[in-house]
């Protein structure tokens, strides 16, 4: 029986051209009235009225009871850019961005790889030089740092590891080869691999074990400055950040009245705002996480499982059904409310209600599929903060003479908090056995492996593998602060400050609609008339904004202080509903200061 064909991805030529077509066909159905076969067609040309600037010719007309003004017919033409915009983004921009996605993924993977390696490399330098402290013998040290790896990265040192054997060649020889490989892919890494050689070549113990440590200072150096380089780098993106969130909201709110953004030019602003501007600031964090040093620390794998909702996440599901109910009823119903903004009718209040509805039920939602990654993920941080001292542990009892499973019982017994003793060693199980976390289990692997070559040797193995997990883990812990110093105020920008900008700009815009009726088109440089803007569609078109904007930032800070590209969701409902809530106090306080 033939296997089936793998079908995805798909060619990006064939992608481009399938979707090309079938935005072709879109296209002409909506201009057509396809679709909609009662569609807005007026001067019933058989072109969708969306499409045309379509103006009412009337004229005066008598009758009975006198004369008066009547619509007898329509005059259209089509609307050229609005066209040439559905066109391009139908049959250009999505199939051509499409194509270049599929076409630059084999890039990308290779990309995030090379970045992965290059930290794993960090940290199996660091591994190398603690086993050398124990037994001068690089040979010694690579078969020890091999077994402490995590499965997945044990092939990094499989070849100089085996080939000695399996091709009888000398080891000097294959690890030359590999320290020439990484010396053209990482000079830091290089000259950390040609240190261990003359680490190895110390004519005594001691000076083996002081060049080691040379080594690994030497690298921690050569780390901090590269964090040091780094941070100072997204000062330009957290600049450019700010003039998205503050800067760009404010110069629209200037330039509508004077420009004269009608409803169709509003959705290809609308486009950029909502799309392309959140797109490209997540696209830029995710650059700018593969620039970021990588010490090769371990991070929580992918979690799948869900858990039921908490009573937050349903209040705020709940809350925003019942906002967006209200603003069903407030839009469209003919009663009269009694709560309005000064200067202003029903629209803006429905619309700022439908806004904070959204984001309360996008918060709710959220806040429960994040809720299991995240309970996930503080579990896994607060085991890999306590490993180190697990580890020193089991060293120690290593060391007394204690078997492996009787060190663990006792460690287990002083180390382990009350709420983790769901999982108990019994006699015969082996630590993954007794479901105890990640990476709690690889490294007890890795231990009960150095364990196996005496208490003397085996207990130095083990404190040397504890020594290096704190070390990785510190300097990784100061990368993620100096990180979140650097990018702190993109954070601060696009919670607090950006919405309430935007939301005063909003609201003065929606006064000058109560004053003035709908911003006429070229209000003050003299225009063709044809279209007008009115004030609650510049406040869903800058509200939208706000929420894309507050994920993209809420996503790409996370991703850049943890050296993750991906994650980052559980963070998510908090600043939605900052930003929500500081976007409608700007509203409120500038219809309320101002009118």
């Amino acid at each position: 029986m033939k296997a089936g064909r793998r079908w995805w991805p798909p060619s990006p030529a064939s992608t481009a051209i399938s979707l090309t077509a079938a935005g072709a066909l879109v296209l002409m159905a909506l201009m057509g009235n396809l679709p909609i076969p009662n569609g807005p067609d007026m001067d019933s040309d058989g072109i969708s009225d969306n499409f045309q600037k379509v103006d009412a010719v009337k004229d005066i007309v008598k009758d009975g009871e006198g004369w008066r003004v009547e619509t007898v017919g329509y005059a259209s033409e089509t609307d050229l850019p609005f066209v040439l915009f559905a066109g391009s983004l139908l049959t250009v921009v999505i199939p051509l961005g499409a194509a270049f996605w599929l076409w630059d993924r084999p890039r990308r993977v290779m990309k995030v790889s090379i970045w992965r390696e290059e930290g794993r490399m960090h940290d199996i330098v660091r591994r190398l030089s603690a086993f050398l402290e124990i037994n001068p013998s690089l040979p010694f040290a690579v078969r020890l740092t091999r077994t402490s790896l995590p499965v997945q990265d044990q092939p990094m040192l499989g070849e100089v590891a085996w080939t000695p054997f399996t091709e009888g060649r000398p080891f000097s020889e294959i690890y030359g080869q590999f320290k020439e490989r990484w010396s053209l892919r990482s000079p830091t890494i290089g000259r950390a691999l040609e240190g261990l050689r003359s680490a190895e070549n110390e004519p005594t113990q001691t000076e083996v074990t002081l060049s080691a440590r040379a080594l690994v200072t030497r690298l921690s150096e050569e780390s901090k400055a590269m964090m040091e380089e780094y941070s100072r780098s997204l000062a330009g993106p957290a600049t450019a950040l700010f003039g998205i969130g503050v800067l760009l909201p404010i110069l629209l709110a200037t330039m509508i009245p004077v420009t004269g953004i009608t409803g169709k030019t509003a959705l290809m602003v609308g486009f950029v705002l909502w799309v392309i501007i959140p797109l490209s600031i997540i696209l830029l964090g995710n650059s700018l996480v593969l620039k970021r040093p990588s010490l090769g620390t371990d991070h929580m794998p992918a979690v799948r499982h869900r858990t039921a909702p908490g009573p937050v996440d349903i209040f705020l599901m709940t809350l925003g059904t019942v906002m967006i109910s209200l603003f069903f009823f407030v839009a469209f119903s003919k009663v009269e409310i009694p709560i309005t903004l000064p200067g202003s009718g029903k629209g803006s209040l429905s619309i700022l209600l439908v806004l904070l509805g959204v984001s309360s039920s996008i918060s709710g939602l959220f806040g429960w599929l994040s809720q299991g990654p995240k309970e996930a993920q503080e579990r896994y941080s607060d085991v890999r903060k306590r490993a180190p001292g697990i580890l020193r542990d089991m060293a120690s009892a290593i060391q007394e003479g204690l078997s492996f499973e009787s060190g663990l019982r006792r460690t287990l017994s002083r180390r382990v908090v009350e709420k983790d003793r769901s999982y108990r060693l019994l006699p015969g199980h082996s630590s993954r056995e007794a479901g105890m976390p990640e990476p709690l289990v690889s490294y007890l692997e890795s231990a009960e492996e150095f364990s196996r070559a005496g208490r003397g040797p085996g207990g130095k193995a083990v404190r040397a593998f504890s020594k290096h997990i704190q070390e990785l883990m510190d300097l990784d812990g100061d990368l993620s602060s100096r990180v979140r110093s650097a990018v702190g105020q993109m954070e601060v920008t696009a919670s607090i400050f950006a919405p309430l900008m935007i939301g005063a700009s909003a609201g003065i815009f929606d006064l000058m609609g109560s004053v003035q009726g709908d911003i006429p088109d070229g209000m003050l440089f003299g225009g063709s008339g044809g279209g007008s803007m009115q004030p609650w569609h510049f406040l869903l078109m800058s509200g939208g904004y706000l929420l894309m904007l507050s994920i993209a930032t809420t996503l790409t800070i996370y991703r850049l202080e943890k050296g993750v590209t991906g994650g980052g969701w559980h963070r998510v409902p908090r600043r939605l509903v900052q930003s929500s809530l500081a976007f409608s106090l700007g509203v409120v306080a500038s219809s309320y200061l101002i009118g």
